[in-house]
């Protein structure tokens, strides 16, 4: 599992990532998640974790850009419903996730017909008697 990079917000809410020993805006920090990292903001005076605020703010701010990617019900959601939506919410979206791999495996390799299945069948048979003729010759040489 890999290590979750910490990064520390001063008083003067500059933050720091201790993983790369320099200074990070939100926007780095956002594309660090989109990269696949794992991160945990924490105030430098009091440890206090504010990951989940900082997080928040990099949604707003990528809202204020256009680049909206939560729908408005999902946010009233968030807000009448607090965490757990967001837990029942992933696992909706995980499920619905399978099921469209599922759909588009299934229609790349479409089943195959009765004729395609005998036509295996006749071949599968071919094989095997090749295979059983050629035991037999080995077993007799």
């Amino acid at each position: 599992m890999k290590k979750q990079r910490i990064i520390t917000r001063y008083e003067n809410r500059k933050l720091y990532d201790t993983a790369e020993s320099r200074f990070i805006t939100l926007k780095r920090i956002g594309d660090l998640i989109r990269q696949g990292e794992t991160v945990k903001i924490v105030e430098k005076s009091s440890g206090t974790d504010i990951t989940s605020n900082t997080l928040t703010q990099i949604i707003l701010e990528e809202d204020r850009k256009g680049k909206a990617f939560i729908p408005v019900k999902i946010l009233h959601d968030v807000i009448r419903w607090g965490n757990d939506v967001l837990d029942t919410g992933v696992d909706q979206v995980l499920h619905s996730f399978d099921d469209v791999v599922e759909n588009s495996i299934r229609r790349l390799l479409p089943v195959p017909g009765a004729k395609e299945l005998e036509k295996l069948r006749s071949q599968i048979e071919l094989l095997e008697k090749k295979i059983e003729d050629l035991v037999i010759k080995q077993n007799t040489d």
